[in-house]
């Protein structure tokens, strides 16, 4: 986004430029206040399913995580035989 409002600059000129700069951040602005309101008045219901199912995201991250350090390890053990390089 800011290569593209250098070379607006370059092309355009830098009040035009200003202007899509101010805009571009009331928007996002806009965005983030309408998202945390709404996430904040959500209702319980709404948020009773993301609240069971954190146990089982921590425990299968957990699992992929071991999986992957159990890799990592092996490679850094014996790289050539895994990869046949």
């Amino acid at each position: 986004m800011l290569a593209g409002l250098a070379a607006q600059t370059l092309t355009v000129g830098a009040t035009q430029t200003a202007w899509a700069l101010a805009t571009t951040t009331i928007v996002f602005a806009l965005l983030m206040i309408t998202a945390s309101v709404v996430v904040s008045t959500a209702r319980d219901e709404a948020l009773r399913p993301v609240r069971m199912t954190g146990p089982a995201v921590r425990r299968w991250s957990g699992y992929v995580l071991l999986v992957v350090g159990a890799w990592f390890i092996l490679l850094a053990m014996a790289p050539d035989a895994i990869l046949g390089s």
